[in-house]
């Protein structure tokens, strides 16, 4: 026994299981990125930084045979950054750009079209906030760091 079927009469039904899925996954990298922002904005507050993070931070450049980095060093470079606002571009763009994509992904889960939209500018927000406070970072270790 054959049977055919017209596939134009097979009627077309709207995914809502897959826009879900991926708002859910913006959502939660939203979060992540802006608990990372607010990081960036405490670590802009600290005037010194702790002795024990700087040595956990310095470890990694130091098993290079090139480079040797001092916590001095390091210091300055912080002072540096700091100065420049690197560390607010950097966490009020995050802040900010991942708050609008939280937003956003709530609208997506709602299946709005103004969700997509609303995380595509926080994102945008993210990445031109935090590409000036890297190109601000950059500045700050080319005047203060060697090599």
């Amino acid at each position: 026994m054959r049977m055919t079927m017209d596939p134009w009469s097979i009627e077309p039904r709207p995914d809502r299981r897959g826009p879900r899925s991926i708002a859910v996954l913006l959502f939660f990298g939203a979060v992540l990125l802006c608990l990372a922002g607010a990081d960036a904005l405490q670590q802009g507050a600290l005037e010194d930084l702790p002795a024990g993070q700087v040595d956990l931070t310095i470890e990694t450049p130091n098993l290079n045979d090139d480079v040797e980095v001092t916590p001095e060093q390091y210091q300055a470079f912080h002072d540096e950054a700091r100065e420049s606002g690197a560390y607010a571009w950097r966490g009020i763009s995050l802040v900010a750009g991942m708050s609008l994509v939280a937003v956003g992904s709530i609208g997506l889960y709602a299946l709005k079209p103004w969700g997509p939209r609303l995380s595509v500018v926080g994102a945008a927000v993210a990445v031109v906030g935090g590409s000036i406070g890297g190109y601000r970072f950059q500045a700050a270790a080319d005047a203060t760091m060697e090599g």
